[in-house]
C-alpha cells in the first residue's frame, strides 16, 4: 500500500532542464493529473542540494545540460546515503536504442524522450505513486 494512498499531491517531484520553457510545460503537464507538488531547476548543479532538502520521490532529469549533464547528475545522487528508492527519469532528445541503453545502463529508471507524450509522463508518475511504500 502507498504511503500517500495514491493521492497525486502528495508525491514530491524534482524537474530539472537547463531550457525554463521545458520546465514550465512539464509542470502544466504534470499538475493536469494532480501532481501539483513539484520543484523545478533549471541549474544542475542544485540538484544533491535540493534532494537533500526535500527528499523527492521523483525526479524527472534532462540528459544534456551545461555545466553537469544528467549522466553526472545521478552519479552525484547515487553517492548520496538512503537515496535508494527514489525514481529518476531520463528526458531528451537522445533517441538512438544505444542512447536508450546506455541511459538505461547507467541507473536511469525509465528513459523519455522528448517531445514527450503527457499520457507517457503521467504513467510515470503513477508508477512512481505506486511504487513508493513505507
Amino acid at each position: 500500500m502507498s504511503k500517500f494512498n495514491n493521492d497525486p499531491g502528495k508525491l514530491k517531484i524534482l524537474l530539472v532542464d537547463d531550457e525554463s520553457a521545458n520546465l514550465l510545460l512539464l509542470t502544466k503537464m504534470l499538475s493536469t493529473k494532480g501532481y501539483d507538488n513539484v520543484v523545478s531547476t533549471d541549474d544542475p548543479v542544485e540538484v544533491v542540494a535540493l534532494y537533500q532538502e526535500h527528499g523527492f520521490d521523483l525526479i524527472l532529469l534532462d540528459i544534456n545540460m551545461p555545466i553537469m549533464d544528467g549522466y553526472q547528475v545521478l552519479a552525484e545522487l547515487n553517492k548520496i546515503e538512503n537515496y535508494k528508492g527514489t525514481q529518476v527519469i531520463a528526458i531528451t532528445g537522445d533517441i538512438y536504442p544505444e542512447d536508450i541503453k546506455k541511459g538505461m545502463d547507467a541507473g536511469f529508471s525509465e528513459y523519455l524522450t522528448k517531445p514527450m507524450r503527457i499520457q507517457g509522463l503521467i504513467e510515470v508518475a503513477d508508477k512512481a505513486l505506486q511504487n513508493i511504500t513505507t
